[in-house]
């Protein structure tokens, strides 16, 4: 059994059993027993889709939410992100140990390797978007960069051609009722 706190300081309990994967089965139609079914595969999902792993430990925990007169809602809304990943830490620790205990530890490696290859995953596309992200606020830097100085170049150019004590024309007249200073 695996516990976290939501953002309302409740402690939540992960247990697997027969009763919650069977509530879980009935309710979502997710089959925690066979966590590589699917493309891509549920342990994935699980991992990717926070609403999906919610609801997978919202009818794990359904009776104890039942026995604090809550509703699906009130436990969603108290997972903020903090609270949202020490439930992901604490869903998937209790998913290994349950199948660790079943004596099945090709599971337990296979699901370890598959969200292991999907963190990897959001790493390397992390890096790529910081990457393009960095060379096109390059090329943005460098485009403002030679269109500032184009237009600094034309104003240069305006004000070389007006030549010296020539007015601009652009000036309003000047005032008589403006008091000399």
């Amino acid at each position: 059994m695996r516990v976290f706190k939501d953002a309302k300081g409740r402690e939540w309990e992960v247990s697997l059993s027969v009763s919650s994967l069977r509530r879980v089965r009935d309710n979502l139609h997710v089959d925690l027993l066979d966590p590589m079914s699917g493309t891509p595969p549920l342990a994935t999902r699980l991992f990717l889709d926070m609403v999906l792993l919610g609801e997978v430990l919202y009818w794990i925990c359904y009776p104890q939410i039942q026995s604090r007169d809550i509703n699906a809602d009130t436990f969603g809304d108290a997972m903020g992100g903090a609270e949202a990943k020490a439930a992901y830490e604490a869903f998937f620790a209790e998913l290994m140990d349950f199948f660790r205990n079943r004596g099945r530890p090709e599971v337990v490696r296979v699901i370890a390797a598959s969200l292991e290859a999907v963190r990897r995953g959001l790493e390397a596309a992390d890096r790529l978007i910081e990457t393009r992200l960095e060379k096109n606020l390059d090329k943005a830097m460098a485009k403002v960069t030679r269109d500032a100085s184009a237009a600094m170049d034309r104003l240069e150019a305006t004000l070389a051609d007006a030549g010296p004590g020539e007015t601009s024309t652009t000036s309003p007249e000047s005032s008589e009722s403006t008091p000399a200073l």
